[in-house]
């Protein structure tokens, strides 16, 4: 199996880039030294920007994260709507069912994010940051 990338990030992942999380900067950088990018899924972007608001610190540190040399936008819909529409119940967001899945089609070994136990209920792998 080849990994297309080294992490997705989730939603939860996202928010906690743009309050300062430490944890996830070291594991960002851990992904920069190395030659697989990771994801983030468009509707985590969404998700995230939605629940930010109108703090335009926060929306700028998205914008800051979209454009690192090592982060992709993943266009999950677009190549799989049918399978999110049905995993979006089971883990509870859309925003979640497309990190899951980019595990699940084995593009990516794990998703990082701050809730793991939606994720573990239906056997995807996770590293929680915080």
């Amino acid at each position: 199996m080849t990994l297309r990338f080294a992490t997705v990030l989730d939603t939860s992942a996202v928010l906690a880039y743009t309050q300062g999380s430490r944890h996830l900067g070291e594991v960002l950088a851990e992904i920069a030294d190395g030659e697989t990018p990771c994801a983030i899924p468009v509707p985590c972007l969404a998700e995230a920007a939605a629940e930010i608001g109108e703090d335009l610190p926060r929306l700028d540190l998205i914008d800051v994260l979209t454009t690192l040399p090592h982060t992709v936008l993943y266009d999950v819909l677009g190549s799989m709507w049918q399978d999110v529409y049905l995993a979006a119940p089971r883990l509870g967001t859309l925003g979640r069912a497309c990190a899951g899945l980019v595990v699940a089609y084995e593009l990516a070994p794990h998703v990082l994010t701050k809730d793991p136990a939606p994720y573990d209920k239906v056997g995807i792998d996770t590293v929680q940051v915080w």
